[in-house]
């Protein structure tokens, strides 16, 4: 689907686990205070993850940057245009995804509210009603 690129194996890994992470049917269950927070975790979490890699003017890469680091693990090389447009349009998704589970829980707690201030307006109401029987309407 993507061209092949140097960062192709880490940038795939992220998109699997953000998409996994950040789906709305679970996210829509939790709590509105938790899905604000969530919303700076993906950029913090994004931002980890592009640091991770040198800067494209670094003239340490790829593997005299695992030499230098004395790590094999540390074979990186600088994020590309696509791989960073393909970051920031993740990223994006999953914002989008958290906006929706936020709304969905915004719209329960409406409704959840207006069942509480009808069933308060029903005894209100009984009440009156009882009273008014009382004294003989």
């Amino acid at each position: 689907m993507y061209a092949e690129t140097p960062n192709k194996e880490e940038v795939d890994w992220v998109e699997d686990r953000v998409r996994e992470l950040y789906r709305y049917e679970r996210l829509k269950d939790c709590d509105i205070d938790f899905l604000h927070n969530l919303e700076f975790a993906v950029e913090h979490r994004m931002l980890l993850f592009e640091s991770a890699f040198p800067p494209e003017e670094s003239s340490i890469q790829g593997p005299t940057r695992a030499y230098v680091f004395d790590d094999e693990n540390a074979d990186k090389v600088a994020l590309t245009e696509d791989e960073k447009i393909r970051m920031s349009l993740l990223k994006a998704e999953a914002q989008i995804e958290i906006h929706r589970a936020k709304g969905h829980r915004l719209e329960l707690r409406r409704e959840q509210r207006n069942k509480f201030a009808n069933s308060i307006a029903d005894a209100v109401g009984s009440v009156a009603d009882a009273i008014a029987s009382l004294f003989g309407r």
